[in-house]
Order: structure tokens, then C-alpha cells, then sequence
């Protein structure tokens, strides 16, 4: 839907989305591989259920540097519905995320199901929109 909307998708974020999730473990044999694969999700988990500063903080700083990376215009933030980590999260990363890391944010609450499509659809392109006229002012010189 949102590609249809006239965004590409360069990644997802979310606890079990392709970054984290797909990345090598390197396992030693210096131990058995249950405690370090343990190990390493623990670490590099961006589910929202982690509330540490640190956890917080690696979320946002992962964020920034993937839109960065992959030089996006904007950044989707997304709660699944029920998912009371991810609406607090979300609510408030969504404003710490434009006002101090500067990027364009969408933020959206979503249905399990296709109930609300009409409704997302719409916010993607007005969001697209939006990326585009921000695009075009700034290439006349403007902010």
C-alpha cells in the first residue's frame, strides 16, 4: 500500500522485521550456541517491550541511521493494534524523531485487519505528497 502510494519501502525496524533479524550470528566454540544466539537477540532486540534508556536510545539512534543509510525522505512509524510497547513508543518517538533528528514522520496506528485500508492509503499518499512538496521547496532554495 504504501508503494502504491509512490514510496519505495527501504526497510522495516519492527522487533521481528528484516533489521534486526536477518543478520549473521557469529557463533564461537568456546560455548554452546543456545546462550549466545540468547545473547545477541537480547542485545540487538528493537522490540519496545525493552524500556532501558539504553534500549530507547538504540531505537532512535538505529532509526536515524537506516533512513540515513538508505537515504530516505521520511520515516513511517507504525503500532499494531493492541501492542501497548509499541503505542507508547510510537506516540512519543514519532515527536522526538522530527523535532530533534529532523525527519519528516508519519505516524500511524493499524488494524490486524484490511478494515481501515481506504483510510491508510490516504495517509500514505498525502504523506508522499508532502515528502514531495518539501523535495521541490527546497530545490527552489528554500527550507
Amino acid at each position: 500500500m504504501i508503494e502504491d502510494a509512490g514510496a519505495r519501502v527501504v526497510f522495516d525496524r519492527h522487533c521481528f522485521g528484516a533489521i534486526p533479524g536477518r543478520e549473521v550470528i557469529e557463533l564461537t566454540d568456546d560455548e554452546d550456541a543456545l546462550p549466545q544466539i540468547v545473547r545477541h537477540y537480547m542485545n540487538t532486540s528493537e522490540c519496545a517491550r525493552y524500556i532501558a534508556d539504553n534500549k530507547v536510545q538504540q531505537r532512535r539512534d538505529t532509526a536515524d541511521r537506516l533512513a540515513k543509510e538508505f537515504r530516505a525522505d521520511g520515516i513511517i512509524y507504525e503500532q499494531m493494534k493492541y501492542c501497548d510497547f509499541w503505542g507508547f513508543e510510537r506516540a512519543l518517538v514519532s515527536h522526538i524523531m522530527s523535532e530533534e533528528y529532523g525527519w519528516p514522520i508519519l505516524s500511524i496506528d493499524r488494524l490486524y485487519n484490511a478494515k481501515g485500508s481506504g483510510q491508510l492509503r490516504t495517509r500514505f499518499q498525502a504523506f508522499v505528497e508532502s515528502l514531495e512538496i518539501k523535495k521541490i521547496h527546497k530545490a527552489k532554495g528554500g527550507k
